[in-house]
């Protein structure tokens, strides 16, 4: 995956209907996200013969950080409803000086499984944690000049890739 020098980049989320601010070309009315974390992990055995043996894998939730917007009612409403959206969810990040995509997710499946709100005095605005569990998940990354170079899909349901 490509990487700026500096290490700067943009980052957008898409949900379904809930409109952000985002004026950029291409990406008008998603989410500023700050900040993505997510991952995955297994157990690892020994067996007696001396093999290891791996369980299947467990997904951690996409958990982001973004500024207080027009989209956090929203955000929070579909954390209390526990209701899941019809349609994929996109995050993408890209270099922030060239514009240039350098990773995206696409999830299915998606239900809002945690809100937070964080506010300080001296921050400039306050920020929402959310966390989004998925049913299946697809991996994007991109050379420097946003050609995909590899791209996998996982469906945590069948335990298969797609």
């Amino acid at each position: 995956m490509a990487q700026h020098a500096n290490g700067a980049f943009t980052g957008y989320l898409k949900i379904e209907d809930i409109d952000g601010e985002v004026t950029a070309n291409g990406y008008s009315d998603w989410i500023k996200i700050d900040s993505l974390s997510w991952g995955l992990g297994r157990s690892i055995t020994t067996g007696s013969t001396g093999g290891l043996t791996a369980s299947a894998p467990s997904f951690s939730p996409i958990s982001l950080v973004k500024p207080v917007d027009s989209s956090t009612p929203y955000l929070f409403l579909g954390a209390v409803s526990g209701q899941g959206f019809s349609s994929d969810v996109k995050l993408v990040i890209l270099d922030e000086e060239s514009g240039v995509i350098l990773y995206r997710l696409t999830l299915s499946g998606v239900i809002i499984s945690s809100q937070a709100t964080s506010a300080s005095t001296g921050d400039a605005t306050p920020t929402e944690s959310i966390s989004l569990n998925y049913t299946r998940i697809k991996v994007e990354g991109f050379n420097s000049k946003g050609n995909v170079v590899y791209g996998v899909g996982w469906d945590l349901t069948k335990g298969t890739t797609f």
